[in-house]
Formats: C-alpha cells, structure tokens, sequence
C-alpha cells in the first residue's frame, strides 16, 4: 500500500494544501492524481498512521459485511454541538433506535402524494419568472427544498415563523456546517475550534427545530387531537422519547438530511444541464411524451421518466451527496483489498484508526466506469452497461447506515419489480457471479409447489433490524434492498451450492404486494415441508460458536458409542468433575465449553415464533425421519450442526441432570452471567423436538396448544403469532380464523377470538389469555380478547391445563358444565354466566430479582453471586406482610399459625401436592429451608446457633430450598399475592391486579378469574354492570369447587 506524500515535519504540509485549495473550492480534485495512481493509501499526519480508499470491496466491507467493526470515532464530537443526538452522531444501540423511530416516519411519507410540492413549485417558479438579469439559482433552491422538507415532515408551512426566521436558520446551519467541516478534520483536536459564532448559530438552528416541537406538544398540552401529518412525526418521537430536546435533536437530523442533498443535487443538474443542450433537449422531449398539454405529474408517470432518471444518476456519480467520509476501528479487523504488490492482498487496521473513503473518487474511476468516467455522459445508465456497478455506485450511502429517503427520491424503475405469482406458485432463489465485476446476481424462477417436492433448500432466520440496507443486484440489472441477516445469508450460505435452488422468505415473497404476503403466508407450512433440506442461519458465530458446535458433535459421537455397544446413552461420567488437582485444567475446559452451549442456545433465533412453523414442519413430506442429523442444519459462517443432534444431546444431558450447567454457566460476553435463567433455545429445543415427533407420527397438533407454546416467542409482525402457529396446527372444525395484513392488527384479534368463542370446546383457554391485568400492546382490545403481541412472562396457561408441572388437573367450576356465552362484537361485549366471590383488600408485590440474583445452585453461589443485601431484605418483608395478614385471618376464623404457614406454601407453589402423592412433611421442610436461606441471604438470622445449625446442614438444606424456589418459580413466580375482603382468601394473579378487583367463578373454567368494574357502569346492580376481566389467578381453596357453594350463578357482560 502506497503512502500519500508529504515534506514538512509530522506532515503538517498535507493539512496546509487542504486550506490553501479551499477557496478554489477544488480540495477533492487537487487529490486526483494521487488517488488515481494509489486507489488505497497510508496517510501520516499527527503521527498517526491512517488510510484511504476507493476501492468498492473494501466499502462494502466496511458499511456491510464488516459493520459491526467500524464507528463513527471523533466524528460525534465534531458534530455535537449543531445536530445533538441523532443517526449522524450516535452509534451503536441509540443509533439502531434513533434509526427505526426516524424510518416509520419515513415509511409514511413515502405515501405522501406529489400534490404536496405543487404551492411549492410555483412559489419556486414564481420567485424566478420576476427576476430579471442573472439568476443565482442556488440560494432559491435551498429555500424551496428547505420548504418542500417542512412539508413532507410537517404536513403545511409552519405557523408563527416568517420568512426572515426560515433565512436565518439557513444562514446559521450553513456557517455551522462549515465549522463542523473544519472540526471533523481537527479529529481528537475538535475541542481547539469552537468559535463564538459558531454557537450562536448552533443555538438558532435548535431553535428553529424546537419551535415545530414546541407548536406540536402545546397542542398536545391543551387536549386537542393532534393534526394528520402535521404533527404525527413530533408527536411519535415524543411518545417514544419523552424529552422534548432529543425529539429537537431528531428534527435537526432530518432537516439537514433533506434540505442540504435536495438543493445540491438540483443545483449541479441545472449546471450541467445548461451546458449540455443535447440532453437538456432529449429530457424536454421524454417529459412532452408523458406530460402532453402541460398535465401535471404524478408518481405513475414520475417512474416512467427513465431518461431523467439517467441523468439524476450521471448527476449523483460525478457529485455525490456525501463525496468523503471516514470509520474508525472498533477493533482490529481486515480490510478485504489493497495490500501486497498487487494491492488484491488484505489489510490489517488496528483498532483505533481511521479510514476515509472517497464515493466522489470512486465515481471516477475509470476501470469501473471507463475512459470517460470524468465526462457527464448520462447515457452510460441505459442499456446493460453498468447493470452490476454494485458498491462501485453509493449515491446514497450503503449498508444499515443507508439514507433513510432514498426511496422519496428514487424512482421504483432501479428496483426489481416481482412478476405476479401463480396460483399455488413460489417463488424459488439461485445465485450466478458476473465474471466482470465478480457481483453475486440473483435470479427468480416461478414453479409449482406442489411439483417442487425436494427440489431445494428453505432458509429459517431471523430478520433482526428490519431497515432493509443491503442491496442485492438482480439478473436483469436492477436490484432488491435486504436486511443484514438476508445479506449474509446470500453471503456465507447460499453460496456453499450456489447452482441450487433456494426459498427465503424476504427475497421470494415480494414484501410490498400485500395480498400476495398473505397467500404465501398460507403456503408457507407446506414450503417447509415440501423442502429437501432446511438451513437455519444463526448468525456468522464467534469462536464460542465454533466451541459450542466441538462441544455437542463430541458429546453425540459419544452417544453414538455407547448406542452401538447396547448401552444406555449417559454423559454424567463424561462430564463429571472430581475436585482434585489432577483433574482441574479438564475441570475448567469443560466449564468453558458448557458456557459456549449456552451462548449458542442465547442465539435470537430459538425466540423467533415462525422459528416453529419452520422447524415443525421441516421436511416432513420428504418422509425425513426425526433424528435425521441432515434434515435440519443449523449454520454459521465457518461451522454447521444438525438440529436433531443438538435436539439428542440436550435430551441426554437432561436425562443425566446435567441441563442446571447451562443455568450456570453465564458468560455471554456482555458482562452479564444470567445466572439461573434457562437460555431460550433450551426451551425451544425441546419443545420443537415434541411437536415435530407429534407431526412426523401423524398427530394432529391442536391449535390451542400451539398458541400456548408460542406465547413467550416474539415475531416483527403483531399478526405473525398467529399465522405461524396456524401454519403447523390442526384446523379448527367451523371456525372462520382470517389472515389478513391489510386489517389492522386489533380487528384481527377479535376476528379470531370471537370465531373461537363460537367454537364449542374452545372458549377456556382463550380467557386465560386475555385481561387488562396483563402486559398489553394493544389497549383497545376488549378486555376478553387476548392480545398475541404480548409475551408476558406471567401468563398462567397451565393452571387450565393442568399444575405448574404435573399432577391432577383444576377445576374451580365442578366438572362438566358447559360454557354459555354470547359475543356481540359489534359492541365489543361477552355474555357470560359467573358466582362472584369476593374483592381484593391488600396486595404485595414481591422485590424483582436483581442481576446476579437467583435460584440457587449451591448454598454457597450467595457469596460468588454478591447478592444485593437489600433485595433479600424487601423479599423477607414481602414475606412478613403475607404472614401478618394471614395471622389476622387466622385469629378470625380459629385457624392456628402452622395452619397459615400452609396456606402460604401451598399457595406459592400452587397447592403443588393437593393429590398427596408426596408427604406433605416434605413440602413443609422445603418450605422452612427455604426460608433459612433467603434469612441467612438478607443476614437476618435471629441467632449464632442458627447460623451454625445452617451451615452444618448446608447440604440438606440446599437441596430442600431449590426444590421449593423451582416449583415457586413454575407457579407463582413473580406474580403479585393477594389477600381477599370477607372469606380472607390468600392468592395470585397477573401484574396488573388491584385492591378492589372481584373474584369470580365462571361457568365451565378450571380455574378462577379476577374481574374489575367498568368506571362507565359503577353504582348498577351486578346483573346490569359491566365488567373488564382482568386475568386468571389461583385462589387457595376455591381451585376444586368449593367456591360454587359461595353464591349463585349470575348472568355478567365483559367489555
């Protein structure tokens, strides 16, 4: 790699050039030659060494493939002061939310109609027809997109501000950007060049933003409807933010991103269309051919004008919006090219330092755009010529920093337009290679499912940040937008057998044709099934990956070892761990491979819920058998591992007990050890591995299961829970369950409830699914309408079905009375018969388990864990308070002390041993053991002799308390306890419960209800009131009938 050169001492000399050429205003072309004859280049300056390139694999690597690796640097600082926080100065987290809030809005405006430009145009026009003379178009067009940016964002001309305030704002932010240019070359040094003026203009560019801020949030103060388009965008990112001057900040962001490129990009297409009359002729022509008689334009037409399109193009490549820029290492990592002689070798960059790169150079290269590519030649965009540029063309940035307008700006013919599917048809995925440019090109082939069967690979993944950022180039020269997870799929999987066919879902469903989303969704089971193979892409791994993957193929062959010897498979010798010093180097090795399992059972895509469907139905009419290791390939970027291997080891490591090591074992890289939490994919493993034995053996999954199942999973559509889950499940006999991504999300839930509702047989379970008390997205539901957005982790399905783990089934309304019910859904009403019981008079709100915190693996994982001394105290108290309440029951009703105390332990581990299977001694030790030990955790011990006896008994004690903590943390677990008014019931419920919600039994379900008076109905008789269900709970001694002794039957409407 070459060294751009310098003569002065610390290369002083090459930052006075820059200043020296600057009012030429020709800095980027007074480095063309350099970069001509060292497309990729050391620069000293500083004493630091830092890099320069052009050439488009290393920008693809550094704004793509390898994003993670790269920052923004001393950039933030320099440009702070003006613009705030936002996507130009953030990185990381708050950059990905900053992102996302700003790309819904522009998902909006991008519907907005052209309609919007008109008064805009002609006060544009008007303004240059009175003027007489030379006209400096620059200046008007700056007002007119600075206008036309307020309008899109702001919906109509901002109240309260004059035309000399919109002047000065330009005045300010164009001062401010000059200096924030100067500063961003200073680097580290930026602190030195902060002048007066400088912050004055940076105050009033703040001003002028937080004024649209200010007008918006007052509207909102004085109650008014907020304004359609208007306000929309203030009020959105003030609902998410809360701080009115990071929304300022966010607008600032926005105004400079729409403002500054619009007015430039019309200033150089004026310039260079008056200096070249053969294609200013030639677009005047193309616009009379669509335009006849002066019509006005529209977007059909706009995308018609493909001759314009060429030109904004040629315009855009030799005078990008964003000519230079520069990353920062975040760590040391490789760029792809420009090392070795021949420059095709990679280059090591250190963390720390800089790269810049320069679009405005690499537009002008001429081994990709030719001998001419520093002449305006619009023509060179038609035809197939440059087709497959690729990276080679960054008019708007590239990777997940990509310009959130794009699409405002560009027309839909650069993008790859889907031919309509036919009937039962999907869309199947092959890669080829350009042997010019060496771009990976897709191409679409149409085929019949049906006759498809084993004829390619289906992809399951996740789609992680759903921003689409990458650009994939199509086979007839034009190109899709993808996310990141798509992009290295098409990268690392797709192309171990390119020639194949393959189906994933975000390139072979085209993701705007609505109607044709839904139908594939409706096939998608089938596509899964119909597959020869599955690949599942985890991510390109990290070296736990690849130690996770050893780790299980190990314990598999030694599985298999012992199968073909006819002996029972078992790994507890295998991984047992003999405390003596011989065995210790093993002892830590092994621990280093359990915390690689469980970094690959923490990958995102165990929680995806169509992760399920894909799973389930993998295969299944290729007739591949269940512990086929192929079948199901989970991939990274250098290792693969079968699914139904993984699927066997865990099964073994569970038969062992040895599944508590990945409870343990933490380490995740992120500082946190999330001790005594199981890692998703353990769950999901398992339960993947049952239901799809069920459907491999021809049993027929019901839909209220899979629904349960899929509760705790989480989708990027509010839909797609229940999609996917209908997509593996039995159908439901008279039941009309709609799909529809054209209805909003809540009328789809109560499409579904209500035609459950009608279904006999389906109406308990659904209950326990709904209420106010849960975690809800969706406020406007009826309460008796479950939200499936919500993956509360307190929802207590299995006290329908059965106990926290096994044993006799509830039944709190006497078996079997059949539900009666009556759904108006007009009025959003469920008519339902109920005794209610009685009313909650105290609740106590058990502590939340702080980090570090947990269930207790050894007596002595207190003292490694650290545990928050006061957390255990509250948890004590929290403890204390049920008692109190239960000792002022009992001196009312004659019960006795350890009467209570049973109550209370029964009650946290939902009346565990109501069949007396087990002693109930055992459950009561348990029970005090535990108790010692969260004492013995808050150092509340009464006594030394306590102490003593507990760490004398550690063992014992240590065993009895985690059963309790197990079988509390399956039932109860976080959940709030309640004391009742009159009948001094002790229970649970969900989160939201309050003092003065009702019991109740309803008629034909298995467990009780919490429900809570409709404010619009209070001070009625109970058979006129309406009611909101609050949520399903378990109430001591009213989960096997007794409560239907406790009044009579009442006829109740929930709303």
């Amino acid at each position: 790699m070459g060294v751009l050169p310098y003569k002065w001492p610390m290369a002083l000399d090459i930052l006075k050039r820059q200043y020296d050429v600057l009012p030429s205003q020709k800095l980027l072309a007074s480095y063309s030659k350099d970069i001509d004859r060292m497309p990729n280049m050391e620069i000293h300056l500083f004493g630091q060494v830092g890099y320069l390139t052009t050439d488009p694999r290393n920008l693809e690597s550094m704004l793509s493939t390898q994003f993670e690796d790269w920052g923004l640097g001393s950039r933030r600082a320099g440009l702070f002061p003006m613009l705030g926080e936002g996507i130009f100065t953030q990185d990381g987290r708050p950059w990905k939310h900053s992102r996302e809030l700003l790309r819904r809005q522009f998902v909006r405006i991008n519907f907005k109609d052209l309609r919007t430009f008109d008064r805009h145009v002609d006060d544009l026009v008007a303004t240059l027809s009175s003027s007489e003379g030379v006209v400096d178009l620059q200046p008007a067009f700056f007002r007119f997109t600075l206008a036309t940016t307020n309008a899109l964002l702001f919906g109509e001309r901002a109240s309260g501000l004059k035309d000399e305030d919109h002047d000065e704002f330009s005045r300010s932010f164009d001062y401010a950007s000059m200096i924030c240019a100067i500063r961003l070359r200073l680097a580290d040094l930026e602190w030195a060049y902060k002048p007066k003026a400088f912050r004055r203009a940076c105050k009033t560019v703040k001003k002028y933003a937080g004024h649209f801020v200010h007008e918006a949030l007052k509207q909102l103060d004085v109650g008014d409807q907020p304004k359609s388009g208007s306000q929309a965008l203030i009020l959105d990112l003030y609902q998410e933010l809360q701080n009115a001057d990071l929304v300022r900040d966010q607008l600032v962001h926005v105004l400079i991103a729409g403002r500054d490129t619009t007015a430039c990009l019309m200033s150089w297409t004026f310039f260079m269309l008056v200096r070249h009359p053969r294609v200013l002729d030639r677009l005047k022509q193309e616009i009379e051919a669509f335009l006849p008689n002066g019509e006005r334009l529209a977007k059909p037409q706009l995308h018609k004008l493909t001759y314009l399109r060429c030109i904004l193009n040629e315009i855009l490549r030799l005078y990008p919006q964003l000519p230079v820029n520069v990353r920062f290492a975040r760590k040391t990592t490789l760029l792809p090219v420009g090392g070795g002689s021949d420059g095709e070798s990679p280059v090591l960059i250190r963390r720390g330092a800089g790269v810049g790169y320069s679009v405005y150079h690499m537009h002008r290269r001429k081994s990709l755009y030719g001998e001419d590519a520093d002449e305006f030649r619009p023509e060179r965009w038609e035809g197939s010529e440059l087709e497959h540029i690729g990276w080679g063309f960054m008019p708007f940035h590239g990777g997940p920093r990509i310009c959130l307008g794009r699409h405002v700006e560009r027309p839909s013919t650069e993008r790859y337009e889907y031919p309509p599917l036919g009937e039962n048809q999907i869309r199947f995925l092959s890669l080829s290679v350009d042997a010019r440019t060496g771009s990976v090109i897709c191409n679409f082939e149409h085929r019949d499912l049906k006759a498809s069967l084993g004829d390619y690979r289906a992809i399951s993944y996740c789609w992680g940040d759903p921003s689409p950022a990458y650009r994939v180039l199509c086979s007839n020269g034009r190109s899709l937008l993808v996310t990141k997870s798509a992009a290295e799929i098409l990268t690392y999987v797709v192309p171990w057998n390119p020639t194949d066919m393959y189906w994933i879902d975000q390139l072979c469903i085209n993701q705007e044709d609505l109607k044709e989303k839904t139908a594939q969704v409706l096939l998608m089971g089938q596509i899964y099934s119909c597959a020869k193979q599955v690949l599942a892409w985890l991510g390109r791994g990290t070296g736990y990956s690849e130690k996770a993957v050893d780790f299980v193929e190990m314990l598999f062959d030694r599985i298999g070892n012992m199968r073909s010897k006819q002996l029972r498979p078992s790994l507890a010798t295998e991984l047992s761990s003999p405390n003596n010093p011989s065995t210790m180097l093993s002892n830590l090795r092994i621990a280093s491979k359990w915390r690689a399992l469980r970094d690959l059972l923490l990958s995102s895509w165990f929680e995806r819920v169509w992760v399920m469907q894909e799973v389930i139905m993998a295969c299944v009419k290729m007739g591949v058998s269940t512990h086929t290791k192929h079948s199901i390939l989970l991939c990274f970027e250098k290792r693969i591992l079968g699914f139904d291997v993984l699927a066997e080891v865990l099964g073994i490591l569970e038969t062992d007990n040895l599944l508590l090591k990945l409870f343990t074992s933490g380490g995740t890289g992120d500082g946190s050890t999330g001790l005594g939490v199981a890692p998703p994919g353990l769950r999901a493993v398992r339960l993947f591995s049952r239901l799809r034995n069920d459907v491999n053996s021809n049993q027929q999954i019901q839909l209220y299961t899979g629904l349960q199942n899929a509760w705790d999973f989480k989708s990027s559509n509010d839909r797609d829970k229940l999609y996917a889950v209908r997509g593996f499940c039995g159908q439901v006999p008279d039941a009309n369950l709609p799909l529809d991504y054209y209805a909003p999300v809540e009328d789809m839930y109560v499409a579904w409830a209500t035609a459950l509702f009608g279904c006999h047989g389906w109406y308990p379970w659904q209950l326990h699914m709904a209420g106010i008390g849960l975690q809800r997205s969706y406020r406007n539901l009826p309460s008796w309408v479950p939200d499936f957005s919500s993956s509360s982790p307190w929802v207590q399905l299995r006290s329908e079905t059965s106990k926290a783990t096994e044993g006799p089934y509830y039944w709190a309304s006497r078996p079997p009375k059949t539900p009666e019910l009556r759904v108006d859904r007009s009025a959003g009403k469920l008519r339902l018969r109920a005794i209610l019981i009685d009313t909650i008079e105290a609740v106590f709100r058990q502590p939340l388990v702080q980090k570090g915190s947990g269930p207790w693996h050894r007596l002595s994982d207190w003292l490694l864990l650290n545990p928050d001394k006061k957390h255990h105290e509250a948890r004590l108290q929290w403890l204390q308070e049920i008692q109190n309440f239960l000792k002022n029951s009992t001196s009312a009703s004659g019960t006795d002390e350890t009467q209570a105390a049973q109550i209370l332990w029964q009650t946290l581990i939902s009346n565990y041993n109501a069949d007396e299977a087990i002693p109930g001694s055992v459950f009561w030790q348990a029970f005090e053991s535990w108790y010692l030990i969260n004492e013995l955790l808050a150092g509340n011990l009464k006594s030394s002799l306590t102490a003593i006896f507990v760490l004398a008994h550690q063992g014992k004690l240590y065993e009895q308390a985690t059963m309790f903590e197990s079988l509390k943390a399956k039932a109860q677990g976080y959940q709030p306890v309640f004391g009742t008014h009159q009948k001094r019931l002790l229970g649970y419920g969900p989160t939201g419960l309050q003092v003065g919600d009702t019991i109740c039994i309803i008629q034909g379900m298995r467990s009780p209800f919490l429900l809570r008076e409709d404010r619009n109905s209070a001070g009625a008789e109970y058979h006129e009131k309406r009611w909101m269900l609050v949520g399903a709970c378990f109430v001591h001694k009213l989960m096997y009938g007794e409560g239907m002794d406790m009044g009579e039957m009442k006829d109740l409407v929930l709303v």
